[in-house]
């Protein structure tokens, strides 16, 4: 059977924790509930939360195959501050000078990630959060020593916005109210973005005392507070009405706390469920504690393949490259391996075919040299045979032409082609059927309009300057030329038609 998938949820306080388990419909939420942290300063080290772990998962008897971190308390920042529109990079530096304002974070090294919105064109809100490097550190360490694959770390409640965003879409403006034990946080989104961002110093061990008693009149001054930060957002984003609260509490000994909301802020109050994201729940969890929310929030972003604006991937991006790199050392050594052996095979089977090649090959080159020996005095005779023949061929074919068309007639018909002004000099047919007229002339025009007249010859081609040149002759300048041209096979066919 596959392995579950565990959700921590981390506090001073305490640690609450939902498992999961894939079945044939789906995720099944199998299991629940909270322990208290008995090592609740992390920053002296991984070893006492990791033998806590160790010791709730014998308890529990589950083996989960991934764990999903959840981080809340006083040792982080959780702040939005509003800031002019900047560069990334100076942009980072201002939100470092930030984080560094607060006392507890101004001598240590910490760690932050961020969003941003657009307020105006001059001004961004941001929304910060940071936790100490050495604390952050000891929390990843305190699970990678468990041996269970450390998933995801995140911090509540800024996990859970993404969650509500993918389910009432972005034209509605509502709220939500995480009530923990010793601080609330009250969140207004709209649009797919944290709008307003509000932390107070009043939790649920305020709220009741002791015997569980309700506190009546810090209900209302905390109710006042809720109804101050909405008619804040309602006036900044102008009027835009809050629909909706979703209000995330622990309701253990106090369930109708919801409806005690509702009726003091006037508005309608909803609570989350399993349910509500397709998570199913065993029969034994179907009471579910609303506060076990935001252990599940991390899974349910798992899951659902959901994309987060705060990039909480940065917190384990040392760990992510450490296993990536892993996974390639891993598989470059396999693939070496492997392409060795493969190699090694085909290298042997190479050698061998080889050597038989060549030995087939110098067997060939034997035979061929001994051939080509014997066949020189018949490749020389061939050779001489065939420049005759050639010689011959070229004879007769101007033989044949001369035959089909003769030397006056050519002659009459290049001096047909005559201008007035030209005189010959000289005409000339070789063997191979190429024609040489020289002669002379007052005009260079002249002798283009001759060589155009010949272009237009049936018998004749390629009618093209041999040479051009001028001389002076009682005071006027003659310009000598040459003219080669040369029969058309294509005449032989002209002139036996005409015969």
């Amino acid at each position: 059977m596959p392995k579950g998938i565990l959700g921590l949820e981390v506090s001073a306080q305490e640690i609450r924790y939902v498992y999961l388990e894939k079945r044939q419909r789906g995720f099944i939420l199998s299991k629940s509930g909270r322990f208290s942290n008995p090592s609740p300063t992390i920053s002296e080290g991984p070893a006492n939360l990791t033998s806590v772990i160790q010791n709730f998962l014998a308890q529990e008897k589950i083996s989960p195959g991934k764990i999903f971190l959840c981080l809340s308390g006083e040792d982080l920042l959780l702040h939005q501050v509003n800031l002019p529109r900047m560069p990334e990079e100076e942009l980072n530096e201002v939100i470092r000078g930030e984080i560094e304002r607060v006392p507890r974070f101004s001598n240590q090294e910490f760690d932050y990630i961020y969003t941003t919105f657009k307020l105006d064109e001059q001004k961004l809100r941001v929304l910060l959060c940071a936790l100490p490097k050495n604390n952050l550190d000891n929390y990843i360490q305190a699970v990678q020593n468990t041996g269970i694959t450390l998933e995801s770390l995140e911090v509540s409640p800024l996990n859970f916005l993404e969650i509500l965003y993918n389910r009432i879409g972005k034209e509605k403006a509502e709220a939500l109210v995480v009530l923990d034990s010793h601080t609330s946080f009250i969140i207004v989104f709209w649009q797919n973005e944290c709008k307003l961002f509000f932390q107070t110093a009043a939790g649920k061990e305020d709220l009741y005392t002791s015997s569980h008693q309700l506190n009546g009149s810090v209900l209302l001054s905390w109710t006042e507070d809720i109804k101050r930060i909405i008619k804040s957002y309602q006036r900044e984003f102008g009027g835009r009405i809050v629909e909706k609260i979703w209000f995330i509490w622990d309701n253990q000994n106090c369930p109708d706390l919801d409806d005690l909301v509702a009726q003091e802020l006037g508005m309608d109050v909803a609570i989350p469920k399993p349910e509500d994201f397709n998570i199913g729940l065993e029969e034994k969890e179907q009471a579910f504690n609303p506060i076990f929310l935001l252990s599940l929030a991390a899974p349910l972003i798992y899951i659902k393949g959901i994309r987060q604006k705060f990039n909480f991937k940065h917190f384990l991006r040392q760990i992510k490259l450490k296993k990536v790199v892993r996974n390639i050392g891993l598989f470059v050594l396999i693939y070496l391996i492997i392409m060795g052996s493969l190699l090694g095979i085909v290298t042997g089977i190479y050698l061998t075919a080889n050597k038989e090649i060549l030995a087939k090959e110098k067997e060939a080159l034997n035979k061929v040299t001994s051939l080509e020996m014997q066949t020189a005095e018949l490749r020389k005779e061939r050779d001489e045979y065939l420049d005759i023949k050639d010689r011959l061929l070229r004879q007769a074919a101007f033989v044949k032409m001369l035959n089909r068309i003769s030397w006056s007639e050519i002659f009459a018909t290049v001096s047909s082609a005559l201008p007035e002004d030209v005189s010959l000099s000289s005409f000339k047919v070789s063997e191979s059927g190429e024609v040489k007229i020289e002669g002379a002339t007052f005009s260079i025009d002249s002798i283009a309009e001759m060589i155009r007249k010949i272009g237009l010859v049936p018998f004749l081609e390629d009618a093209q300057f041999d040479y051009l040149r001028e001389r002076q002759a009682e005071d006027k300048k003659i310009v000598e030329f040459g003219i080669v041209t040369r029969l058309k096979q294509e005449a032989q066919k002209t002139q036996d038609g005409k015969d």
